[in-house]
């Protein structure tokens, strides 16, 4: 079905088809459940994005849980630990969370902000990253903001310490 859909969005973004996979694959593609895994496509946002022929920001219209908002602020979690895009965690921590502890790590992985990229079997430590482009920039414009002071009011922006070009 969606080698049917690919020539619609090729042809209104004027894209090759190989350039409309890969941009797909940036932008929507990298759920992983465990570090040898095949990366899993948000359907949701796919079908979006071949709905308005458009690579869009859709995964933030389902809403973001102020739950997670309130978690990451009760726990000072400090979001430039995500500056170079990845974190660490045990096995434990991932599978047993169940949304009491105070890291806020595991409930960003659950909530689908942070996949799995890579396992350190000797160290026994996952390594969490965003799992696209599409949670990547949501994750930056949609909730930093809750946890980056405002720089017009002399506090500083931590923004300008992320690099979003990566």
């Amino acid at each position: 079905m969606i080698i049917k859909l690919l020539p619609y969005i090729t042809k209104e973004q004027s894209l090759s088809f190989d350039d409309c996979i890969q941009k797909l694959k940036q932008t929507y593609d990298g759920y992983r459940f465990f570090p040898d895994g095949v990366g899993v496509y948000n359907p949701y946002s796919l079908l979006n994005a071949f709905s308005d022929r458009e690579f869009g920001s859709y995964w933030f219209e389902t809403g973001t849980p102020t739950f997670l908002i309130k978690k990451i602020k009760n726990a000072s979690f400090d979001v430039r630990k995500l500056t170079d895009y990845t974190l660490y965690a045990s096995e434990g921590m991932l599978k047993d969370y169940t949304g009491e502890g105070v890291d806020p790590v595991p409930l960003l992985y659950q909530t689908g902000y942070l996949t799995i990229v890579d396992y350190d079997k000797v160290g026994q430590e996952y390594t969490l990253s965003f799992p696209n482009e599409e949670v990547k920039y949501g994750f930056i414009e949609s909730l930093m903001p809750a946890f980056v002071p405002d720089s017009s009011a002399g506090s500083g922006n931590m923004l300008t310490d992320w690099d979003v070009r990566e």
